[in-house]
C-alpha cells in the first residue's frame, strides 16, 4: 500500500512526544523515601485461647483499611497450657513455655505457605536439645525458661546451657551479649554477667516497687559502647494499667498504659527508637481492632502482646551456588584485578584483559573457589526484608560479549513473620528478557526451603533459582512468575556458543549441576549442620556491600574502583525494584496505538488496554491459554480520493469515524511474537477487518514498552491488505512490588 508522508510525520511526532512524557515521568518515591516507621521491624506475639493458637503480627503495606498483617499458628496439639513466648532476634524461631516444658519452633518451616491457620505438630518442636523437625540453627540465640520457680537459660533447641546460673526466680530475661536479669518472688532483682563460678558475676539491683512484674523485655543484641544504654525493661501491673520500669536505674516508673502499648513502647525504648504518642496509640488501636478477625483469635479480643525487634540473619539466606563442572571464574573480591596487576598493565584493553585472565587461570581451581566472596545489603520494607546478594566476577567468559567486571546478583525477599522466604529473584541476561523469579505466594507454589540453592550460568554467570535442588532448571518449579515458556530466561549455558538468546527457553540450553561443583557459604555447617555434604564446599564469605556513589557510571579499567562501581552503579543497586522488570512482559497495561492501513492512506490513532489471559477474572479459569488479549477504541481518517473502492470504509461516504477492536497476542520468544486482530471500523458490525501477523515488543528503560506489528488484513469482498501498528505503553497497574500488604492471615498476598 502507498503511505502518505504528512500523516506519518504528524503521528510519529505525537508518539515520540508521548514516549518522552512516559520516560520523563517521575517514578513513585523519587522525591525521597518517607521517614522510617520505628515499628517497621517489630513483630508482636500473642498467646490466644490459653495456648490453643499463637498469633504473630507486624506492620504491612497500609491499604487504608488495615495496618497490620498476621500469621496464625494452630498449637492445640502442643502440651497445654502455653504460658510464655519469646521470639529469636532473627524472627525465625519461637520459644514456647508449654505445659510439659520449654519448646522451640522453627518458623521458617511450613507445611503450606500462607495457610490461614498453620498447623503445628508436636513433633515439629525442638525440646531438651533434640532438634525435632528444625531446619536451621541459631548458635548465639538464647532463651530463658521459667518453670517450677527455677529459671534456666536455653539454646535454640531448648537445651540447657550449663554456663549460665540456674536461679530460683519468677521472671528472667537474657540479652544478646549473655547478660541475665532475674526477678524473684520477693521482687528482688539480680543481674548476672559471666560464669556462675565468678563471685563478681552477679550484682543485686534495687527491689522493684509496687505492682507485679509480668514480663521482662531484653535487648537482643550486644550492649552498645554507650555503657548507660538500657538492657532490660520490666512490665509491671494489670493488663489495662501496665507500667514500664527500668530495673538498672532508680527512675520512677512510666505512666500506666494498656499492656500492648507498654510492651511496644518498651521494645522501641531498648533500641533507642522514638515514636510519637499519636503513632503509638493509633498503631495499638489498629492492632487490637484487627487481631480478633484472624484465624487464631476467631472473634475473641487479643490484648496481651509481647513485641520483639527482629533483624534478618543474612548468613541464613545466603545461597549455595551451583556451577557447571568446567566453570573458570568464580565470585571474587573487588580487589582481584589489581591483585593480578591490572593497575599497572600495559597494552590495548583487549591485550590487558587477556593478560589478566591468563594470570587468573594460573591459580588452581581450588584457589579460585576459596576466594569466593558474596557482597550483601539488606533493606527493610513493610512486611518483609529485601536481602541483596551481589556476586562480582572479574571475568565474563561467555562467547557473546566477553568482558571484565561482571556483576551478577540474587535478591531474596524474607517475610518478617517467621523469616520464611517469600520470593527469590535471579538476574537473567539481556535488556529484553525477564528475570528468574520464584514466589511462594503463587497459587500451588511450594514453600521455599532453606538453605537456598541458585544455579549460575556457565561463563556468563546469570543466576536462577533451584527450588527443588535437583541441579536442573525446570520452568514452573524453579520459576513461576511467567506462565509461558517464551518469557522465561532460565539458565542458558551455551549462550554465545549457539544463538539462543532470542528464542524461547528449553531444557537443552542448561547443563546438569552437581553438588560436587557447588560453592556454599562459610557458615553453612553452623546454620545447617545436617547438610554435611555442603560443609565440604563451604568457602564463600559474606561482606557488606560498601557504600558508594551510584550516580557514577561503570568504567572498564581493571581497577578496584571500577570493580566496585560495576556493582554500585548497577540499575538494580540504584533502585531495587528495577530487578522486577515491570515493563518486560507486563501482566496488564494501557497503551497508545497508531495504525497505517489496511486501506491506502488510512490512518488510525487510539487507546487500548491489554491483559494476560490468565489474569482475567473467570476467563482465566475457563480458558487457561497463553498470551494476552487487548481491547481498543480508535479514531480513523481515510483519503476518499484514493482509487481503491473495495477497501473503502463507510461506503466512501465519510472521511473519518470511530472504531473498536480486539486483538490476541502471544510471544514465541522474549522479543518476537504473533498476533491476530479484529477491527470494526464502523460499529456495530460494518467494515470488519481481520488481521494476522508477527510482532516485536521491546521494553523502554523499565518505564514503558514499544510494540510493532505488521500483518495481513482480510475482509469479505476485498483483496488482502497490509496493516502496520505501533503502540507505546503509557501506564500499568502496580502488580509487582516489594513489601507485603496488611491484611488478615486468611487473605493471600498478591
Amino acid at each position: 500500500m502507498a503511505l502518505s508522508a504528512a500523516p506519518v510525520r504528524l503521528v510519529a511526532t505525537a508518539l515520540v512526544g508521548a514516549a518522552c512524557l512516559v520516560l520523563a515521568a517521575t517514578p513513585a518515591g523519587a522525591a525521597g523515601p518517607p521517614p522510617q516507621d520505628p515499628t517497621l521491624d517489630v513483630v508482636g506475639v500473642a498467646i490466644v485461647r490459653g495456648g490453643q493458637a499463637i498469633l504473630l503480627a507486624t506492620r504491612g503495606v497500609d491499604d487504608h483499611l488495615q495496618r497490620w498483617r498476621f500469621r496464625s499458628l494452630d498449637t492445640r496439639d502442643l502440651p497445654q497450657p502455653i504460658r510464655e513466648v519469646a521470639l529469636a532476634a532473627s524472627g525465625t524461631k519461637l520459644f514456647l513455655e508449654t505445659g510439659t516444658g520449654p519448646s522451640v519452633l522453627d518458623l521458617t518451616r511450613e507445611y503450606r505457605h500462607n495457610a490461614p491457620l498453620q498447623y503445628v505438630d508436636a513433633r515439629d518442636a525442638a525440646t531438651d536439645g533434640a532438634a525435632g523437625r528444625t531446619v536451621h540453627r541459631l548458635p548465639s540465640q538464647r532463651f530463658v525458661s521459667m518453670r517450677n520457680g527455677m529459671v534456666r537459660v536455653l539454646d535454640d533447641l531448648g537445651g540447657v546451657r550449663s554456663e549460665y546460673l540456674a536461679a530460683d526466680a519468677r521472671l528472667a530475661g537474657v540479652t544478646g551479649d549473655d547478660v541475665v536479669l532475674y526477678v524473684g518472688t520477693d521482687r528482688r532483682v539480680d543481674v548476672c554477667a559471666g560464669l556462675p563460678s565468678d563471685p563478681n558475676a552477679c550484682r543485686e539491683l534495687p527491689t522493684l516497687g509496687d505492682g507485679d512484674a509480668v514480663a521482662i523485655v531484653s535487648r537482643p543484641g550486644p550492649r552498645p559502647l554507650d555503657e548507660i544504654a538500657t538492657r532490660f525493661l520490666v512490665l509491671s501491673g494489670p493488663i489495662d494499667s501496665t507500667r514500664i520500669v527500668d530495673p538498672e536505674r532508680e527512675l520512677a516508673p512510666g505512666p500506666p498504659l494498656r499492656r500492648a502499648e507498654a510492651a511496644l513502647r518498651a521494645c522501641l525504648m531498648l533500641h533507642h527508637l522514638a515514636a510519637s504518642d499519636a503513632l503509638m496509640t493509633s498503631a495499638i488501636d489498629a492492632l487490637l481492632r484487627e487481631a480478633p478477625a484472624t484465624s487464631a483469635a476467631t472473634g475473641e479480643p487479643v490484648a496481651d502482646w509481647r513485641f520483639f525487634r527482629v533483624t534478618p540473619d543474612e548468613e541464613l539466606y545466603a545461597p549455595v551456588l551451583q556451577f557447571m563442572r568446567r566453570e573458570a571464574a568464580y565470585p571474587d573480591a573487588f580487589e582481584t584485578l589489581e591483585m593480578l596487576g591490572g593497575a599497572t598493565a600495559k597494552g590495548t584493553p583487549h591485550e590487558i584483559a587477556d593478560t589478566l585472565l591468563a594470570k587468573y587461570l594460573r591459580l588452581t581451581a581450588a584457589e579460585r573457589r576459596q576466594r569466593c566472596t558474596i557482597y550483601v545489603r539488606t533493606t527493610s520494607v513493610p512486611g518483609s526484608w529485601i536481602i541483596e546478594y551481589w556476586f562480582y566476577y572479574p571475568f565474563d567468559l561467555g562467547g557473546l560479549g566477553a568482558h571484565l567486571h561482571d556483576p551478577e546478583h540474587l535478591f531474596v525477599e524474607v517475610d518478617k513473620l517467621g523469616g520464611t522466604v517469600r520470593r527469590v529473584i535471579g538476574a537473567g541476561h539481556g535488556y529484553v528478557a525477564g528475570n528468574n523469579i520464584y514466589s511462594s505466594d503463587r497459587a500451588g507454589a511450594l514453600p521455599i526451603e532453606l538453605p537456598l540453592f541458585a544455579m549460575v550460568e556457565f561463563g556468563k554467570h546469570a543466576t536462577a533459582t533451584d527450588i527443588d535442588r535437583d541441579g536442573i532448571f525446570t520452568p514452573g518449579l524453579d520459576e513461576n512468575e511467567y506462565r509461558e515458556r517464551a518469557k522465561i530466561w532460565g539458565v542458558r549455558d551455551v549462550i554465545g556458543s549457539i544463538n539462543n538468546q532470542l528464542i524461547a527457553y528449553d531444557r537443552t540450553m542448561s547443563g546438569l549441576r552437581s553438588q560436587e561443583d557447588a560453592l556454599a557459604p562459610l557458615s553453612i555447617g553452623t546454620y545447617f549442620p545436617q547438610e554435611t555434604a555442603l560443609s565440604a564446599r563451604a568457602c564463600c564469605r559474606l561482606v557488606p556491600l560498601p557504600d558508594g556513589q551510584p550516580e557514577l557510571p561503570a568504567c572498564p579499567s581493571p581497577t578496584t574502583d571500577c570493580a566496585r562501581r560495576s556493582v554500585i552503579s548497577h540499575p538494580d543497586t540504584r533502585a531495587r525494584e528495577t530487578i522486577l522488570k515491570e515493563w518486560v512482559f507486563p501482566h496488564a497495561f494501557l497503551r497508545a496505538i497508531y495504525g497505517l492501513g489496511p486501506r491506502q492512506r488510512l490512518n488510525s490513532a487510539g487507546i487500548g488496554y491489554a491483559v494476560d489471559l490468565y489474569r482475567m477474572p473467570l476467563l482465566g479459569r475457563l480458558m487457561p491459554m497463553p498470551g494476552r488479549v487487548g481491547g481498543e477504541i480508535f479514531g480513523w481518517r481515510q483519503d476518499l480520493t484514493v482509487d481503491d473502492r473495495d477497501s473503502c470504509l463507510a461506503d466512501c461516504k465519510r472521511a473519518t469515524g470511530v472504531g473498536v477492536g480486539v486483538r490476541y497476542e502471544q510471544f514465541v520468544s522474549n522479543l518476537f511474537g504473533i498476533y491476530t486482530a479484529v477491527r470494526v471500523y464502523s460499529p456495530p458490525v460494518s467494515d470488519i477487518w481481520i488481521t494476522f501477523g508477527p510482532m516485536v515488543e521491546v521494553p523502554v528503560l523499565n518505564r514503558s514498552n514499544v510494540n510493532f506489528q505488521a500483518g495481513l488484513s482480510f475482509r469479505p469482498y476485498a483483496s488482502p491488505r497490509f496493516e502496520l501498528k505501533l503502540s507505546v505503553g503509557l501506564w500499568k497497574p502496580k502488580s509487582n512490588h516489594f513489601g507485603i500488604r496488611a491484611g488478615h492471615d486468611h487473605e493471600i498476598p498478591e
